[in-house]
């Protein structure tokens, strides 16, 4: 098939798609895509590869958090590639077919290291180091192009923060209905004994297939919806006549972009964010399942309030910004968020929370997992769409369509900052003295430190993450005031 034929020739120039159901749900399946592979790398890698394989937790961590960190710096690198690339599918589309092949292929290699391996810690640790690195160079190549998206497809100030909730939150229903089949399907509970389903290896490798599988078919699902929007990607044009730049040019273009006042305010709130969200990932089926002492079928009803918060967010949010400046919703959302998401440890630390087995724990953590799954979803998809609203302002100043480069700094500090989290998460593990291989009798003040240092790290993100907020300056009059001078100009 020629290429004539994917993307029809009209003799009329390409009008920009309109906002409607079919774009949306093209962003959910790529969220859905994010959610199934951070379901498995967040989630369920680092207890796989310490209490399965039996590497130490801080080596796991360092791991994970290397390869991430290696992923974060070819997310800008991605981001102005793809800015000045030029095709008959656009300008983001080649780099989405394009990471097909690695994610995949890296995903189904994190669950079945080589038998060889096993038994040395350095051999284990440099396996997962390369596999890990695989699978999130192409969820580069496929996450940064389609941030893009988000800004070029539409200029509508509320529609950005539809699109991007759609992505947000799709990537939590599938994280959580990944989460559940894992724990119901493939690590369920034997014998009654809560925990025992995580020791089992097969278990793990027969997730990590399927998931796979999923994930080539969402991938897929996107780009055929995002079918008809091809022909007007086509005409985006980044504005420069070069592509061919030296090194100390690239760098020099990503320093001043990223140096942006709004720009950086976001991406300061998002590194913190990331932080946090990274460690809560790592930690998250220690506090469940140790802390906590939730059976496989407790988690599973946790992870079912967190895909109920993020279909809630996605109806809810719309109408929360409607009319509404997005910075002083975002403000209010991140204050209220990280208020709730440490209250069970903070409450239990002083003593104030249900114990383990008592009736009311369960029914206390799903009712908190509700509006905790709320508030980030939400905050997370506000975040993106503030990001995607610098664009305008970017075009203006410097005359160049730099969808690409803006998103990818999002994507780029997320990425470090998870990598920090994870790291941390690791590292919380050793400096309490968390067992090695945890099935029974973990001492109680361990659990009640690793709970005590995890709220107080907390705290200190969101905090650092709520000033750094207040600097932005792009309210709904400002991006409005930009749109209309853009039209005037042709540039729209």
């Amino acid at each position: 098939m020629t290429i004539d034929a994917i993307v029809p020739l009209s003799s009329e120039p390409p009008t920009r798609p309109k906002k409607g159901a079919r774009i949306r749900w093209a962003f959910a399946a790529c969220g859905g895509t994010l959610g199934i592979i951070n379901s498995g790398l967040n989630f369920s890698l680092l207890i796989y590869y310490n209490q399965v394989l039996g590497l130490h937790a801080s080596l796991a961590g360092l791991a994970l958090a290397i390869a991430l960190a290696i992923d974060a710096i070819t997310d800008p690198l991605v981001g102005w590639w793809s800015d000045r690339t030029r095709s008959r599918w656009g300008r983001r589309h080649p780099f989405i077919y394009a990471a097909l092949l690695p994610t995949a292929l890296g995903y189904i290699l994190l669950w079945f290291p080589p038998e060889s391996l096993k038994a040395d810690q350095t051999s284990l640790f440099g396996f997962l180091l390369f596999a890990s690195v695989l699978v999130r160079i192409g969820m580069t190549l496929f996450d940064v192009p389609s941030n893009a998206l988000i800004a070029e497809l539409t200029a509508d100030y509320e529609e950005r923060t539809r699109l991007s909730s759609y992505k947000v939150s799709s990537a939590w229903i599938t994280t959580n209905i990944t989460g559940i089949l894992l724990f119901a399907v493939w690590l369920s509970d034997e014998g009654g004994q809560p925990g025992s389903g995580l020791m089992r290896a097969e278990g793990y490798q027969d997730a990590g297939l399927a998931f796979s599988g999923g994930v080539i078919c969402l991938m897929i699902i996107m780009l055929a919806l995002l079918q008809t929007t091809l022909p007007w990607l086509a005409t985006r044009e980044h504005g420069s006549g070069t592509v061919r730049q030296s090194f100390a040019t690239v760098m020099a273009d990503l320093w001043a972009n990223y140096t942006d006042r709004s720009i950086l305010s976001v991406l300061t709130a998002a590194i913190c964010l990331a932080a946090a969200m990274g460690m809560t990932s790592a930690l998250w089926i220690y506090f469940m399942q140790f802390y906590f002492g939730l059976s496989s079928d407790g988690v599973n009803k946790v992870q079912l309030t967190y895909l109920a918060a993020a279909v809630s967010a996605i109806l809810l949010l719309p109408h929360l910004c409607k009319g509404r400046d997005k910075r002083v919703l975002t403000l209010q959302v991140m204050g209220a968020f990280w208020l709730i998401d440490v209250l069970p440890y903070v409450l239990r630390t002083l003593g104030f929370f249900p114990t383990n087995g008592e009736p009311t724990l369960l029914w206390t953590l799903l009712v908190y997992s509700f509006f905790d799954g709320i508030l980030i979803n939400m905050l997370m998809a506000l975040l993106m769409s503030m990001l995607a609203d610098v664009v305008e302002t970017r075009l203006l100043k410097t005359g160049l369509r730099e969808e690409g480069m803006v998103l990818a700094g999002q994507t780029f500090v997320s990425k470090c900052s998870t990598a920090l989290g994870t790291l941390l998460g690791g590292a919380l593990l050793s400096i309490v003295n968390f067992p090695q291989v945890a099935t029974s009798g973990i001492p109680p003040e361990t659990l009640h430190a690793l709970g005590a240092v995890y709220w107080g790290v907390m705290w200190a993100l969101g905090v650092a993450a709520f000033l750094a907020l207040r600097t932005y300056r792009i309210g709904k009059a400002d991006h409005d005031a930009q749109v209309n001078e853009l039209k005037k100009r042709g540039q729209l």
